[in-house]
């Protein structure tokens, strides 16, 4: 299923309409047809906002996430993927054992489809 599929998925599953959920996000109904018809790819921010908004629990976001692909984002050359990681695990530091790992099998998970296995310890 695809983002948009599932942004519609769960939109309904909240009892909201795009109009509401635009609403919410302070966008038009245009934008979230867009987004659910796959017209329009999110970057990380309104992928955030989407979550938020709709008071996803943590195994809906990874449903909601699986198999997707953000828009590129215009990010200055100095702000690398690699500090983003790192900045991400600092912030990481702050859950507690089960959300740390439940972050951790999903950044697992996500290397093993891209790889095709863990690598060695």
């Amino acid at each position: 299923m695809r983002f948009g599929q599932k942004l519609k998925l769960f939109r309904r599953r909240r009892g909201l309409t795009q109009k509401e959920l635009a609403k919410m996000l302070k966008t038009s109904q245009s934008a979230i047809h867009f987004y659910e018809t796959g017209q329009r790819t999110p970057n990380a921010s309104t992928v955030a906002n989407f979550i938020q908004n709709l008071e996803l629990n943590k195994y809906e976001v990874a449903e909601f996430l699986a198999d997707f692909e953000l828009a590129k984002e215009n990010v200055p050359i100095f702000e690398s993927a690699e500090y983003e990681l790192e900045e991400a695990i600092e912030l990481a530091r702050e859950f507690d054992d089960e959300h740390k790992r439940f972050i951790a099998s999903v950044i697992k998970e996500t290397y093993k489809k891209q790889i095709g296995e863990l690598p060695p310890k």
